[in-house]
């Protein structure tokens, strides 16, 4: 079963927000990541009244509103569970991993060639300055 050929958006840096539709092959890509061994181990976890299977489906999208940290659009591998029945809506569950600038750095090697140079991850945020001493 190859990858469904969904409209998803597409996010050139590691873990950068979307800005266009993905290639099909660059969705193929992403479907490969997501069902490599390893990458989302959850098949067989049961998740209320239904169980994660594989395949598994790539959709930046939101996950579970109930948990804080799942609220913001990222990339994630989700199984058919917790997807509509077209794999290309989060309808609900926890049957998905997240994995975004994994994800994303995939995404941008696809959209480059595999030109590693144009898909560096962002440096990460400046140190903040040490505290002042405090008098004693």
């Amino acid at each position: 079963m190859g990858p469904p050929l969904l409209l998803l958006l597409l996010g050139v840096a590691a873990g950068a927000a979307p800005t266009g539709p993905v290639t099909a092959a660059c969705q193929a890509r992403l479907y490969r990541y997501c069902n490599s061994p390893g990458v989302c181990p959850i098949t067989g976890r049961r998740d209320g009244n239904v169980t994660c299977t594989a395949p598994f489906f790539a959709l930046h999208s939101a996950g579970d509103p109930g948990r804080p940290s799942q609220r913001v659009a990222q990339w994630r591998c989700f199984s058919g569970a917790s997807l509509d029945p077209g794999h290309a809506a989060y309808t609900g569950g926890s049957c998905y991993c997240t994995h975004n600038a994994l994800m994303a750095h995939e995404l941008c090697l696809c959209q480059h060639n595999n030109d590693t140079a144009k898909c560096m991850p962002p440096p990460p945020p400046p140190s903040p300055p040490p505290s002042p001493p405090t008098p004693p």
